[in-house]
């Protein structure tokens, strides 16, 4: 028995799929409904039964069919939508860049934020700036500020040991350290999302040959150099991958509760407060994980962060100048959004560049090792890839009654099945008993969080982004993940992505 077979294994709930009854949606019953009374004015008014029939037959199967994890209602009007927008051209958006007057310099910081060139319109009302200095005296403390949410997203960046090469021991114990950090933000009321990203960007391999050539030595250096050159010489691939991870906490000003200090004298400057306070609880508890935390980001480190997810060639060029003994400066607070962004329903288009977001609508049904996800996250592909996942804490009031509307749905689902005769499923079964799971977990004390997993795939052409698009997939099978494309909601799903705190709401 392999040391992996012993470790701990962790097993993720269900996602629900049961509807409101008879694994039917609202809008589905809605559906139902409405040609049920179609058909009953229909035999009223004497209108032949075959007719009648037809449209019952086919209004039912419109109304109660599915096709790729969306009902049919649901692919309908994200039609409609998508014409309706192509017809007035908003499925089409370009940044309104000043050519030949550039706007007079603004006074103060503040004021030249509120100028900065636009934002699309799944970006609008955000801000890069950075927190007063009075709050971060030591190190300035970049902030995703949106004005119109009154959210707040401070962020860092987060890095270890190679996963896979430590012990199963040690693998359960650095997902320990991450659960407490989640349970932390748990009970604390003004955070509402934590969330980590990890990026892969395409590499060559001509870094660690020119690491390889630089390095010298004899005897166990030499001989561990010249492996290292036969490790590069026997790589046919002839890439690896960059990865970088970042976290996030993001803070609203709607939980900020009623009390005030005195010094506070306004809501903006309680949620910078309540934001350094959580940016800085996340960096100790990250730190007593062992993992390696920056300090939290700069204005400019988040710019240049959303312009690398915006541009990928941007994170290219700064390995390139890295190699050369040279940086990049980072980017600019002002003009870190996109200039361009075409919607093409299936995937969209982001200064050129195709972008395709899926959600994760299904995770492993069985129990997993600690490193279950690594073979997904260090996919080698020829296109930059990102894998985010968003935890929400959920009020315990509000877990509570979605408990007992689940338990009461799923029952009386499982009542009228067995009153027509019709067979309950081991799936309803098993989330009854999942619901059933958390019910007793809530009275023990225990919190819980809602939590999304997004993963976007960025490619220079469309062609290209549709053969990763069949590679990613076929990667995320293998690793029990099943992928839903987001087909009508890309560019809300590809904000949501970013990992910057961007409320798009549910958009999956």
């Amino acid at each position: 028995m392999t040391q992996e077979s012993k470790s701990r294994t962790y097993e993720l709930p269900s996602m629900p799929r049961s509807g409101l009854m008879l694994g039917l949606s609202g809008s589905q019953l809605a559906g139902a409904g409405v040609i049920f009374l179609v058909c009953i004015v229909m035999m009223a008014s004497g209108g032949p039964l075959i007719l009648t029939a037809f449209v019952a037959l086919v209004g039912g199967g419109v109304a109660a069919g599915r096709w790729q994890g969306e009902s049919t209602l649901a692919w309908i009007g994200m039609f409609v939508r998508l014409g309706w927008g192509s017809m007035r051209g908003k499925d089409k958006w370009f940044a309104r860049v000043p050519l030949t007057e550039v706007p007079e310099a603004a006074d103060d910081a503040s004021s030249r934020s509120a100028a900065a060139i636009e934002l699309p319109p799944v970006l609008a009302g955000l801000s890069i700036m950075s927190v007063p200095e009075e709050l971060a005296p030591l190190s300035p403390i970049g902030v995703v500020l949106d004005e119109s949410k009154g959210r707040a997203t401070a962020l860092l960046r987060v890095s270890g040991k190679q996963f896979a090469l430590v012990s199963p021991e040690e693998k359960d114990r650095l997902l320990d350290g991450w659960g407490r950090v989640l349970s932390t933000f748990a009970t604390r009321r003004p955070v509402v999302q934590v969330s980590w990203s990890a990026v892969g960007t395409p590499s060559g391999l001509g870094e660690h040959r020119a690491w390889a050539a630089e390095q010298g030595g004899t005897g166990q250096v030499g001989s561990a150099v010249d492996s290292y050159r036969d490790l590069l010489d026997a790589t046919t691939m002839g890439r690896t991958s960059e990865h970088e991870v970042v976290a996030a906490v993001t803070v609203s000003r709607a939980h900020l509760g009623g009390r005030r200090r005195p010094s506070q004298q306004s809501r903006e400057m309680r949620l910078m407060v309540a934001l350094v306070d959580a940016i800085r609880q996340m960096e100790r508890q990250l730190s007593m994980a062992k993992l390696s935390v920056s300090s939290p980001m700069t204005a400019e480190e988040i710019a240049g962060l959303v312009r690398g997810r915006i541009d990928p060639t941007r994170m290219r060029n700064r390995r390139t100048a890295r190699a050369a003994g040279s940086e990049l400066p980072e980017g600019d607070p002002e003009n870190a959004g996109p200039l361009a962004m075409v919607d093409h329903g299936a995937y969209i288009e982001v200064d050129g560049r195709a972008v395709c977001t899926y959600v994760i609508s299904e995770w492993p049904g069985r129990a997993q090792h600690a490193s279950w996800m690594e073979p997904f996250l260090r996919w080698q592909g020829s296109v930059e890839r990102s894998v985010t996942v968003l935890f929400e804490p959920i009020a315990p009031r509000e877990s509570d009654r979605q408990v007992q509307r689940d338990l009461s749905r799923l029952e009386a689902d499982a009542e009228v099945k067995e009153a027509r005769k019709l067979r309950v499923t081991a799936r309803h079964r098993k989330e009854h008993t999942d619901v059933q799971v958390r019910e007793q977990e809530l009275l023990a004390g225990f919190r819980e969080a809602a939590f999304a997993g997004l993963v976007t795939i960025t490619a220079d052409t469309a062609d290209e982004l549709y053969d990763a698009m069949d590679d990613v997939e076929t990667h995320a099978q293998n690793s029990g993940l099943d992928l839903r494309q987001l087909w009508g909601r890309q560019p809300a799903a590809w904000a949501a992505s970013l990992g910057i705190g961007v409320s798009t709401g549910r958009v999956w």
